[in-house]
């Protein structure tokens, strides 16, 4: 069997649209509450959530609209690499999990707080779920309500809804993608919140990348471990291979880049401009080539997603350090564009979770009134402002209340920089 299906099982949303990003995007909730933005540190790790929302975005539009079969307007078929560009989307999830590893690891590692106490993690416990679960439970509710008026092709009953609550969905192979493709996800990062206040004291803030090579050795050998169960075994487990132990490289690889970036002595190491730009197009060439391949159990199975993730934290690292040696970071965003950037960073989580779903709406709309390609097109290509209406709204009124009661319930405040990222 190929690895492709493996690989694209969970990225696909119902309905035909694919949703391989992931994750619930990283939980950072930086200072919410009205006129508030996130700590002046990291805004640009929530303008990067932002840019990986809207490729994932795009990758499921290019999906809906004919994939591969979009010539992009170029006679001659080839598109001057714009194809794998959008093919190579789905692996936003890699990103979004290798930031949520550096946004959960900042706070404390900038401390230098290698451990939490009984309390702390309570409170760490209980501002995760607070993070995550409102907004994922009123995705699932409307979901439900589409789903029994037939607008969106899936299956609901009440064991498959009861996992999606408890984040057990993945658990049951034939219930992951019933609701939603996107939600695979979001047991992924809850397990990673899970386990961090176990991983916290292993990692050595001066050291991190022994950590990190650890934690690679162990997904590598996991994703071998499916492959040959799959092939040799008689057991089909090569679907796991996208949750936990398959993935804890990328969550990993975001810790150690949070104590490289702590641990970093300004200005000594500064990065310069073309650096950072070097870095990022190698890290999008990563991602473009692993995203190409469609083989079977080949080495880009066992490797692919631990390179991608390695290219990842190299970006975050060194544009980490550009923005914090020269100070350009900012807790109000100037210009347009650097305003609008954080305005959807903010917003991803609902991106993430409300795009498939319109993007669905449209197709099923297209559908029930026979209509034209190019009236197919345009219900899709709305699905764009809608989504982003909506994810904006539900972040005002839903995810940063919810974030703002959570910080205030909260006992975690002797650990510096932690009420930044509550």
């Amino acid at each position: 069997m190929k690895t492709a299906q493996y690989r694209r099982r969970h990225a696909r949303a119902d309905g035909g649209a694919v949703a391989a990003a992931a994750a619930a995007l990283p939980a950072y909730d930086a200072g919410v509450g009205a006129g508030t933005r996130a700590s002046p540190r990291l805004t640009w790790v929530v303008v990067l959530r932002g840019f990986a929302a809207m490729w994932v975005f795009v990758y499921h539009l290019w999906h809906t609209l004919g994939g591969v079969a979009i010539d992009f307007g170029f006679p001659s078929g080839f598109t001057f690499g714009l194809r794998s560009l959008f093919r190579a989307g789905y692996q936003g999830v890699d990103l979004f999990f290798v930031l949520s590893g550096f946004v959960i690891a900042w706070p404390y590692v900038e401390a230098a707080a290698s451990r939490m106490r009984g309390a702390q993690v309570i409170d760490f416990y209980r501002r995760r779920f607070f993070r995550i679960a409102p907004l994922y439970y009123v995705t699932i509710a409307v979901v439900v309500i589409l789903l029994h008026f037939d607008w969106l092709n899936g299956k609901q009953n009440l064991r498959i809804v009861v996992a999606h609550l408890l984040f057990l969905e993945n658990y049951v192979p034939a219930w992951v993608t019933t609701l939603r493709g996107v939600y695979w996800t979001l047991p992924t990062e809850m397990s990673f919140y899970l386990l961090f206040p176990l991983l916290l004291p292993l990692v050595d803030r001066h050291r991190p990348w022994r950590f990190a090579a650890a934690a690679i050795v162990v997904a590598i050998a996991y994703r071998v471990g499916t492959a040959w169960s799959t092939l040799h075994g008689g057991v089909s487990l090569a679907w796991t291979s996208s949750y936990l132990p398959g993935r804890i490289d990328q969550f990993a690889l975001g810790m150690a880049a949070a104590c490289a970036l702590a641990t970093t002595a300004s200005p000594a190491t500064r990065p310069s401009r073309a650096r950072v730009l070097a870095v990022g197009l190698a890290a999008i060439l990563v991602i473009v080539v692993n995203g190409r391949q469609d083989g079977g159990f080949d080495a880009w199975y066992a490797l692919g997603p631990s390179a991608v993730a390695v290219a990842i934290a190299a970006f975050i690292l060194v544009l980490g350090r550009y923005v914090h040696a020269r100070h350009r970071d900012a807790a109000a965003p100037r210009g347009i564009v650097a305003a609008s950037a954080m305005r959807l960073g903010e917003a991803s989580f609902g991106i993430y979770l409300w795009h498939t779903v319109f993007i669905d709406l449209a197709v099923e709309a297209a559908r029930r009134l026979s209509a034209t390609p190019d009236v197919r097109t345009a219900l899709v290509l709305a699905s764009v402002p809608i989504t982003i209406a909506v994810a904006l709204a539900t972040w005002r009124w839903i995810e940063a209340p919810c974030i703002a009661w959570s910080r205030g319930l909260g006992r975690a405040k002797d650990v510096p920089g932690l009420a930044a990222l509550r």
